[in-house]
């Protein structure tokens, strides 16, 4: 009986949780979100562009932390030069839309090096918002993105 009672309220918990959700998502267009990811879209995403400062803040803050956390480095990027858009595919036939950027960046240790990366819809905390994922050219240590980036690169 005691492990019955946790789980009860787990499960309430979840379904209460997913209600909210949905009653939250019904009808928000505005921002291009549709909850569950809707193919019904009013229009084009509006999400950041690739020379957003929030988009470039957050390229440079997450690659100074997986240095510091996975390699125990001190590398940062000094700052993002010439961003731009190099593909972009919105909503159709895809759930989530994407833009496909690169810049060149400056490291701290003084190397110029390319940065390719994406800004996607719906790819925020619990699908809302946008998400950015990056890769730096020659500096992808654990092939996450091999080769040289070319998962990141629109096809």
């Amino acid at each position: 009986m005691s492990r019955a009672l946790p789980m009860a309220a787990a499960v309430v918990f979840l379904v209460a949780g997913l209600a909210a959700s949905a009653a939250l998502g019904e009808g928000i267009h505005g921002d291009n979100f549709t909850f569950h990811g809707s193919a019904e879209r009013s229009g084009g995403w509006t999400g950041p562009q690739c020379d957003n400062p929030s988009v470039m803040a957050r390229v440079q803050s997450r690659f100074a932390s997986t240095e510091a956390a996975y390699w125990d480095s001190s590398l940062t990027m000094n700052a993002l030069y010439r961003p731009r858009e190099i593909a972009y595919r919105d909503w159709t036939p895809m759930i989530t839309a994407i833009r496909s950027c690169r810049a060149d960046a400056e490291l701290s240790d003084g190397r110029n090096v390319d940065v390719v990366y994406w800004v996607r819809s719906e790819q925020g905390f619990a699908g809302h918002g946008y998400g950015v994922e990056f890769c730096v050219i020659g500096q992808d240590w654990p092939y996450a993105n091999a080769p040289g980036c070319r998962e990141l690169l629109p096809r």
